[in-house]
């Protein structure tokens, strides 16, 4: 969930882990659209009311209508969500589109606040927090690794970068980064040296 920049390098890494394997992405704005396609995903709106539908659509799945709260699919769902925001709205979504006995790994951190879970139950869902503490197969920290195939893959990552300022213009940055849907990039990047053209 989510196409920032956390959700497009979860992405990434999930189209490298499992090349064959169907992504989908949600998407907050038109921006993000061209880049979550680029990783070879499918883009899908943000918004839980029109989420659920959608994946119910694609998946073959019937979507439930509770008296209250969010509806959810069943006969289908996703096995795997990568929630790169893990506010309670997401996590909600995340349970809404998950198949039975699926698994929800939370990498983003958002503001605590009370979630319904009553779907983790009823779906059986292993929820699962990441904070970049494991090891690979060879006793690599995955963050080194992580960090690897982000340089490997630089020039192609370029477009997921916005204006680039003066670290003079600090305040113009940090506004622009607040509203990614006005700078239609997921990073502005603050120089420290002299501005480029």
């Amino acid at each position: 969930l989510g196409a920032g920049t956390i959700g497009l390098c979860l992405a990434l890494g999930a189209r490298l882990r499992w090349p064959r394997a169907r992504l989908l992405v949600t998407c907050a704005w038109p921006h993000q659209l061209e880049l979550v396609r680029g990783l070879g995903a499918e883009p899908l709106p943000a918004s839980a009311a029109q989420a659920v539908p959608a994946l119910g659509r694609l998946l073959g799945g019937r979507r439930v209508r509770p008296w209250r709260g969010l509806g959810f699919t069943v006969g289908a769902g996703v096995g795997l969500v990568l929630d790169s925001i893990a506010s309670r709205e997401t996590i909600e979504l995340a349970l809404a589109c998950l198949a039975p006995r699926g698994r929800i790994v939370m990498v983003g951190v958002a503001r605590p606040r009370r979630t319904e879970t009553t779907l983790a139950y009823y779906k059986e869902a292993e929820l699962i927090g990441s904070n970049g503490y494991g090891e690979g197969p060879g006793g690599e920290h995955l963050l080194d690794r992580a960090l690897q195939l982000l340089a490997q893959r630089g020039p192609e990552l370029q477009g997921w970068l916005g204006p680039r300022l003066p670290l003079q213009r600090y305040r113009e940055a940090f506004s622009l980064a607040a509203r990614p849907e006005r700078s239609g990039a997921p990073k502005v990047v603050l120089e420290l040296g002299a501005a480029r053209p």
